[in-house]
């Protein structure tokens, strides 16, 4: 993104709970704007201002949100025809996907991700991909923990 026009002084949050407060506060206008950039065909904003949400609507939770996110940054990333955004976007919706429990909607963003990655010869892309991919998400844990606690005991053999 372009930096602050001469004069534009963005106020910078104290703490990181003042951080978090505002992004709560602001979230759904952050949402509006890169659906508005994505209208307008600023595709270098647009996966910019994805990226710049990623940790925050991680940090709270918002699964969904951060799926909508990426596929928005994917289809700005296309656009742009550039492969490194293009593998940045299909790996971060991978992992979007997986943290939302829908893995088989990963599978396709990340094999996206890893060809792009190949392509380009970038074997810390790929690394990263796969690595992201092998650990699973917390809401997969805690799913796979309430089908073992469902489970009927099982006698020792």
């Amino acid at each position: 993104m372009s930096r602050p026009a001469p004069g534009v002084h963005p106020a910078l949050p104290a703490t990181e709970q003042d951080a978090l407060d505002w992004f709560d506060t602001e979230r759904d206008c952050l949402l509006t704007l890169l659906r508005w950039t994505a209208d307008q065909d600023w595709n270098e904003d647009a996966w910019r201002i994805a990226w710049s949400m990623d940790e925050m609507l991680r940090r709270r939770g918002h699964v969904h949100d951060r799926v909508r996110v990426w596929e928005s940054a994917v289809f700005a990333a296309e656009r742009l025809g550039a492969a490194d955004v293009q593998c940045l976007a299909y790996g971060r919706l991978a992992h979007a996907h997986d943290a939302a429990g829908d893995h088989a909607a990963a599978l396709p963003a990340r094999r996206r991700a890893l060809a792009l990655a190949a392509h380009l010869h970038d074997r810390g892309g790929q690394a990263q991909t796969h690595r992201t991919s092998a650990f699973p998400s917390r809401a997969g844990v805690e799913a796979a923990r309430a089908r073992l606690d469902a489970s009927p005991a099982r006698p020792d053999a």
